[in-house]
């Protein structure tokens, strides 16, 4: 048994092994999630791809692992973990030493239920309330004006902001520009996913919790008028809101290390980079 980096050629056997063991994405969704980690920077020595497991000499398991900057602190996204079930007693082996770099804080965004006794055990906890659930209800409310965000409008917000916004639109999420009265203009990003495979719902990807409740309204009017029927924004820890409906079990982010991720800033994560 051996752990060790994916390298560029070894993504033909990654793109098969994550096809199937996630059999409900298509190979060309794992080719451009793949060709998307080819082409972003390289931070530290992290890896680029993450980690795979080889049993006599042939590819059992994957742990992509997507590396980011922000202020000068190194965060990482483990995803899409899979391990062939010949192989499976080593899983937890892979999902150790992708945890080796010192000075990380890592993030696991969607664990299944299996495998939230083995990333607790790790030391992950919860750094989520759950999911603030909006439906076409919420439009009724009040709120700020809004503007699709474009590269007309791109120029009106935070510069230190704004390099990440573009990469993220580049990577397919969607922007809006929302603007309350005496405030900045505050970018959000959002990727349509589809809720039981049918249901169109956005997910909210960038944008504080408190921010689209507060304005659930108008965002809510723009996503029905896209034939978008619900939002989802990660709720805070043991937060309450006026608006919509808090699914304390649905979709908890974990984080290990010393400081906690943002509340609502899934920037730099598998569901911004590779969509749902």
């Amino acid at each position: 048994m051996k752990i060790r980096q994916i390298e560029k050629t070894d993504l033909p056997a990654v793109q098969a092994l994550l096809g199937e063991g996630f059999p409900r994405k298509s190979s060309a969704y794992w080719q451009r999630a793949l060709e998307t980690l080819a082409a972003r920077p390289q931070i530290g020595d992290l890896p680029r791809f993450g980690m795979l497991l080889e049993t006599d000499g042939q590819t059992e398991g994957v742990m992509l692992m997507i590396a980011s900057e922000t202020a000068g602190r190194a965060f990482c996204n483990l995803s899409s973990w899979y391990v062939r079930p010949a192989a499976r007693k080593y899983a937890p082996f892979l999902f150790q030493r992708s945890l080796r770099w010192k000075g990380v804080t890592y993030t696991d965004c969607s664990p299944a239920a299996h495998v939230l006794p083995i990333i607790e055990k790790f030391g992950f906890r919860p750094y989520s309330g759950g999911t603030l659930l909006l439906d076409g209800r919420a439009g009724l409310r009040r709120g700020a004006e809004l503007q699709t965000l474009t590269n007309d409008n791109l120029g009106r917000i935070d510069p230190a902001l704004r390099a990440s916004i573009m990469a993220h639109l580049a990577y397919g999420c969607q922007g809006i520009l929302l603007e309350e009265p005496n405030q900045p203009p505050t970018p959000l990003l959002y990727r349509k996913a589809r809720l039981r495979r049918h249901v169109p719902a956005a997910r909210f990807l960038f944008g504080d919790p408190g921010l689209v409740a507060r304005n659930a309204g108008p965002l809510m009017r723009r996503l029905l008028g896209r034939g978008i029927v619900l939002a989802l924004v990660d709720a805070r820890l043991g937060e309450t809101y006026t608006t919509g409906r808090i699914l304390p079990d649905y979709s908890r982010r974990y984080f290990k290390g010393d400081t906690a991720p943002v509340i609502g800033d899934l920037r730099e994560t598998e569901m911004a980079l590779f969509g749902f």
